[in-house]
Order: C-alpha cells, then sequence, then structure tokens
C-alpha cells in the first residue's frame, strides 16, 4: 500500500503529530477518513489486517482482496504539531480540532468504508464521541 506523505511528518520521532488521514481505492474511488495521533502504528495496522485478511471493516477489506494492495494509497490531509508533546494543552487542543476535521469531512464526503454511525448525530462534537 502506498503512503504518500505530509510535509510536516518530518517531525513524527520528535513531536507529538496527529493526522487526517485518507485511504483511498484507486479503481472504485472508495474512501476512508481516519484520525490517529501515532501515524506509523495505525497504517502499520491497517495494511497488516488488510494483508491477513482479518480488517474489522469487512467492506474495504472485500475491495482489497478483489482489487489487490496496489490499489490502494494512504494519503495524509491534515497533519498538526504538538512541539510541547503528548498530553499537553496543545496536544489536546490539536487532537479535537482534528477529530473535528474527521468528522466534517465524514459527513460531507460520505466516504464508502466509514460505517461508524455515531457521526450521524451533528448535534454533537468530535469530543462528545471520543471522551
Amino acid at each position: 500500500m502506498k503512503i504518500l506523505t505530509h510535509k510536516m511528518c518530518s517531525g513524527w520521532k520528535k513531536y507529538a503529530i496527529g493526522v487526517v488521514y485518507f485511504i483511498t481505492n484507486k479503481i472504485n474511488g472508495g474512501l476512508y477518513i481516519g484520525c490517529t495521533f501515532s501515524p506509523n502504528i495505525r497504517f502499520y495496522r491497517h495494511t497488516y489486517d488488510l494483508r491477513c485478511g482479518k480488517h474489522v471493516n469487512k467492506i474495504m477489506q472485500a475491495d482489497y482482496n478483489e482489487y489487490g494492495e496496489e490499489a490502494f494509497e494512504i494519503e495524509i490531509h491534515t497533519a498538526e504539531l504538538s512541539k510541547t508533546g503528548f498530553y499537553t494543552e496543545e496536544y489536546y487542543e490539536n487532537k479535537h480540532k482534528l477529530f473535528n476535521l474527521e468528522r466534517q469531512l465524514i459527513l460531507s464526503l460520505n466516504p464508502k468504508y466509514n460505517i461508524h454511525k455515531y457521526y450521524a448525530d451533528p448535534s454533537k462534537k468530535a469530543f462528545e464521541l471520543y471522551g
């Protein structure tokens, strides 16, 4: 699976970085939108689970099985650095900003691979959903 990087990702080792990312099926246009503060681990987990045929998202897994790994790419849409590190005020502000952006993108783009229904209630803010 091809991973397209972002200019801010050079700071992954030094800083807490959060990203909103897309997993795109280049053949049928299927899209998954996610958010993580451990991009390397999260991208590895998606790739590993798909390769093993055990991804929790059965729709994405079926398309992966049909079209193969080369049909998919992971692209970072937005990245936020927390230069003060994890679990600081800056980190939590970035976390809420990214969760809200993820939610807005899911609601506006209605991606094929995002299967959770908790985004359907627009009266809730993302931090209420994530705790």
